[in-house]
């Protein structure tokens, strides 16, 4: 997904390497509207208000609800106040393994049902919290 920062939290001075996480808190603008996450940068540097990232989406947890109706068009709703996310879209893959992929605009998620996944077609509402962007350093 491309995001565009738009800014760092105060608190987030450096990259901690050793632990292996950022403490990086980035406000940021994609596509699919605006969200605050975790920042995990490619190397050391700071991430840069104004500065445009190509990243990979994680979450903590995931809240998958198998919709009765059919919607029109694929959306996403971000929830800054909890480093959330609402997706709402069509299955496009689904994995015997337990996984299954939608797509919003340029965002791709892999998704662990924790149960049987919905087949292909099926729309979903996708809940995530504790968001984490990877920059893919591209």
């Amino acid at each position: 997904m491309k995001i565009t920062v738009t800014s760092v939290s105060d608190s987030s001075k450096h990259f901690d390497a050793a632990a292996g996480f950022s403490p990086f808190v980035v406000d940021f603008t994609c596509l699919g509207g605006s969200g605050r996450a975790q920042f995990v940068p490619a190397g050391e540097a700071l991430p840069i208000p104004g500065a445009t990232y190509f990243v990979e989406v994680e979450a903590d947890r995931y809240d998958v609800e198998c919709l009765e109706e059919i919607h029109q068009n694929p959306s996403t709703m971000f929830v800054p106040e909890t480093q959330g996310l609402v997706v709402v879209a069509s299955v496009i893959q689904s994995f015997p393994e337990g996984t299954f992929s939608v797509t919003v605009a340029d965002l791709r998620l892999e998704v662990d049902a924790q149960e049987k996944p919905p087949k292909m077609g099926t729309w979903v509402r996708v809940r995530l919290s504790g968001l984490c962007l990877y920059d893919t350093n591209l």
